[in-house]
């Protein structure tokens, strides 16, 4: 009675940090909803096996293709969920779920989750339940526009991310007018990119530009995702 509440330093959910194993293997488990997510994290994955001590698990949100092998510089998937359509809510209660036997399973000590889909929210909110530590790639993104499911999803998983990865200095700026502390925020560039460069040769070899009359660099590529307005 009579005494004054501090307010937190931070809006973002504290964490607590991911156990120590000693010699053992730091396992990372990431949430991917389909292929282009898999295609976007696949640096990631990249990077973790060259630089050693990481037992990876990549679990997709999708169905299982019945065997099919990987495409070129993409990795295998350890779990497949086999969501299915449905509402947001729908598909979030059962991927919440899924993911959390997963979770009770691997064990991990880390869940990277990638992008801003119901598969994501889901992913981030079983781990954050379990207090394993959370990580975002694409963090940070803002359209503004409260309407659309994909804003909300990206906001709350940063908020229950306690590291948060960046690829441009927008996000950067979006998380701290939110308050997130800056030590929780990495800037590493865009995955995409990084896809791109490593595939850019041999797009180049192929000249698919030939196919429909136009000059290599005389033209634009627009790449539109469902709901983007033109």
């Amino acid at each position: 009675r009579g005494m004054a509440i501090t307010p937190p330093d931070s809006n973002v959910i504290p964490m607590r940090p991911a156990p120590q194993r000693g010699l053992m293997q730091t396992t990372v488990e990431l949430a991917v909803a389909d292929d282009d997510r898999l295609i976007e994290v696949a640096p990631v994955i990249a990077a973790l096996e060259r630089r050693g001590g990481f037992r990876q698990v990549v679990v997709h949100a999708g169905t299982d293709p019945q065997g099919a092998p990987p495409a070129d510089d993409m990795t295998c998937v350890h779990r497949w969920l086999g969501m299915g359509r449905g509402t947001p809510a729908e598909r979030t209660a059962a991927t919440l779920t899924a993911f959390e036997s997963v979770l009770f399973e691997e064990q991990p000590d880390l869940v990277l989750v990638c992008g801003d889909d119901d598969s994501a929210l889901a992913a981030a909110l079983a781990a954050a339940k379990l207090t394993i530590a959370v990580a975002h790639l694409g963090s940070g993104m803002r359209s503004w526009d409260w309407t659309r499911p994909e804003e909300i999803n990206r906001s709350v998983i940063d908020r229950l991310s306690d590291t948060l990865f960046t690829s441009f200095a927008e996000a950067n700026d979006n998380l701290a007018h939110e308050g997130v502390p800056t030590g929780r925020v990495h800037a590493v560039g865009s995955t995409r990119v990084d896809v791109l460069r490593r595939c850019e040769a041999g797009a180049r070899r192929r000249a698919a530009w030939r196919a429909y009359g136009v000059d290599e660099g005389g033209y634009t590529l627009v790449a539109l995702r469902r709901g983007d307005a033109l």
